[in-house]
């Protein structure tokens, strides 16, 4: 009786570990979606700051904002409870400088572009984000 019981507790122990391994890789392959989505963010961000550094349009500028706004929601559920979690405040406090200071953001048209090729070129570099702290107390302070 003993026996039956333990085979049937490895059973189940078996089965649970199986089905533990399948939502794992599922969740793994959802963060690489997320990934992608902040990953596409910088880069339409950067092409559109480009855009309007060449241009001087205000709609470009929107259009950066926008996608900005993007990259940072997707980057915050990518690293949500990480210790990479810090750096949305970072983009955030930038974020809310294009918005409500979006003349004195324009000023430095040229470190947001350097900020947003490093990022838009991998959205984990942790130089990115540095960049971005340095970009936030230009714009900023």
């Amino acid at each position: 009786m003993k026996n039956r019981i333990y085979q049937i507790i490895i059973a189940v122990l078996i089965v649970a570990c199986a089905a533990l391994a399948f939502m794992w890789r599922a969740a793994e392959s959802d963060m690489s979606d997320v990934k992608l989505l902040a990953q596409a963010g910088a880069l339409n961000a950067c092409e559109q700051f480009c855009e309007f550094r060449d241009t001087g349009e205000q709609s470009s500028w929107q259009y950066a904002v926008g996608s900005f706004r993007s990259f940072m929601q997707a980057y915050h559920l990518l690293t949500e409870g990480s210790s990479q979690a810090a750096n949305y405040t970072f983009c955030n406090e930038v974020y809310g400088a294009m918005v409500l200071d979006p003349e004195r953001s324009m000023a430095h048209i040229d470190e947001i572009i350097e900020t947003m090729t490093i990022l838009a070129g991998d959205v984990t570099d942790p130089s990115g984000y540095a960049s971005m702290s340095d970009l936030r107390n230009l714009i900023t302070d």
